[in-house]
């Protein structure tokens, strides 16, 4: 296995897609952004995330064992996937610490569920009072107070 996370390609791109919509329900992927009507836009979606590096992985030879994409403006943390059978291992906190190593001052990121809000609080972000559009708690890491 790679402890160190590598960004992905466009040619991984297909794999990425549907490693994330196996996660859709835990990550709170909304049901139609992997319906097969919505597969093709999806796969152009993580094309682009890709080329603009902010998807990066972790695998274990050919086999994907967890993912992070990064929103946007890379001040931000937008997904964080591990493979069901590698959760708990701390695959999640090995991407997490990586992109905070790229060199941003704050991260924020949207907490679906209490398995990632553990993880988060592990690589030192902290709640703040925000709530996302969808109603989840924001947390945020200052480059200050972590690593």
């Amino acid at each position: 296995m790679s402890s160190h996370p590598s960004p992905a390609t466009q040619d991984t791109a297909a794999q990425l897609v549907a490693f994330l919509c196996s996660a859709s329900r835990e990550i709170g992927l909304r049901e139609h952004v992997c319906s097969p009507d919505n597969r093709a836009e999806l796969l152009k979606w993580m094309k682009r995330q890709c080329k603009a590096q902010r998807v990066w992985t972790l695998a274990d030879g050919a086999t994907l064992l967890g993912m992070a994409v990064l929103k946007e403006n890379a001040a931000g943390i937008l997904y964080v996937v591990v493979a069901e059978s590698f959760r708990g291992r701390g695959l999640g906190s090995v991407l997490v610490r990586h992109v905070q190593s790229l060199g941003a001052d704050s991260l924020s990121a949207e907490v679906r569920n209490e398995d990632s809000r553990r993880m988060l609080e592990r690589c030192a972000f902290h709640a703040t009072r925000e709530v996302s559009p969808s109603g989840h708690p924001i947390l945020l890491w200052q480059r200050s107070g972590c690593l």
